[in-house]
């Protein structure tokens, strides 16, 4: 089975590399990089509502 691809625009960036500092300052370095890490092994396994909406008329 293949691998769905996750792609990341600017605007996710920012706010993962934001979600990062803010971590890094408030717990630790490790911490931050845990969460992150988590964040991007978990990403493929997000669902959205509308990808499986039918339309009933």
């Amino acid at each position: 089975m293949n691998k769905p691809l996750v792609f990341w625009s600017e605007n996710s960036k920012l706010d993962l590399k934001e979600i990062y500092f803010e971590l890094k300052n408030k717990y630790s370095k490790e911490t931050a990089l845990k969460i992150r890490d988590e964040l991007f092994d978990n990403a493929n396994n997000i669902v959205f509502a509308e990808q499986f909406q039918i339309d009933e008329y």
